[in-house]
């Protein structure tokens, strides 16, 4: 079963799974967002038997997947953050700073897509294309997502 990351939270914030719908579920894939923590809770709770779980982060402005991540446990922590992962084949996850710049002076981070083909933008909307469709000087053509991150000042 493959499914965005929204519809499934949808699924288990109106108790749609209910304790073995899926008896011969064996894995649960899904697209997207960022799945939170208490979704896949309450969904691993309902899909008894299914272990294997796989996120594949996918920008909405990008339609493909970039990065996947293995989860090899359901979180028991409502406020554990599911990785975004390693980024897919053909593509870089870049983490700058607020002027994005690589290095870790500050620990909060924005994410940052950079593929090796170039991304038009937004259809008629190049104000907005321009504001996160960009030219970086150091790492070439980016996407700059609104997704942030706490890092370490070690990472």
């Amino acid at each position: 079963m493959v499914l965005r990351s929204v519809a499934l939270k949808y699924m288990a914030q109106f108790d749609v799974v209910r304790f073995n719908d899926f008896p011969s579920l064996k894995r649960l894939l899904w697209c997207g967002e960022v799945l939170p923590a208490p979704t896949l809770i309450l969904l691993d709770a309902a899909l008894a038997g299914s272990r294997f779980h796989k996120t594949c982060t996918v920008p909405t402005e990008t339609t493909i997947a970039s990065s996947y991540y293995t989860v090899p446990s359901c979180p028991e922590n409502e406020n554990s953050q599911i990785p975004i992962g390693k980024a897919c084949e053909g593509e870089q996850l870049l983490v700058l700073d607020e002027s994005l710049q690589t290095g870790f002076r500050r620990s909060c981070r924005r994410l940052v897509y950079r593929w090796g083909w170039a991304e038009s933008g937004y259809w008629r909307a190049p104000e907005k294309t321009k504001s996160v469709f960009l030219d970086h000087t150091q790492h070439g053509r980016i996407y700059k997502t609104v997704i942030w991150r706490e890092l370490a000042k070690t990472a």
